[in-house]
């Protein structure tokens, strides 16, 4: 290290965070709305606080980040059309807010939600 050089460290994220700014970002998106959780699950992640029901974080040997995101959706919206937009808006959240490189953001729609919220 020449004389001038500060070595500032690492920077770590959670996978919390990262799954706090995809809930967020859906929240925002018109007629989509996060899987709720069975009793089973809610049981789960009062247990373990690092489980988050509606999104699924992975990071490969590569660092990347693979998402899976379990949504339901409003009756009358054209499913490929929201999934993509859920796709869309996340990966420009997590761009905008954390440096990590997203490999894949998988859309599961869990159902039809008839009615509103």
């Amino acid at each position: 290290m020449k004389q001038n050089e500060i070595h500032m460290g690492s920077v770590h994220i959670h996978k919390k965070v990262i799954a706090e700014i995809v809930e967020t970002a859906i929240k925002d998106i018109k007629g989509v709305f996060l899987s709720e959780e069975n009793l089973t699950k809610k049981f789960f992640s009062f247990m373990y606080k690092d489980h988050f029901p509606s999104v699924d974080i992975s990071v490969d040997e590569n660092q990347e980040v693979v998402l899976g995101v379990k949504i339901n959706v409003h009756f009358g919206l054209n499913i490929p059309d929201v999934a993509r937009q859920v796709q869309d808006i996340v990966k420009r959240a997590l761009d905008e807010t954390v440096n990590v490189e997203i490999k894949d953001i998988n859309v599961n729609i869990q159902g039809i939600e008839r009615g509103q919220k």
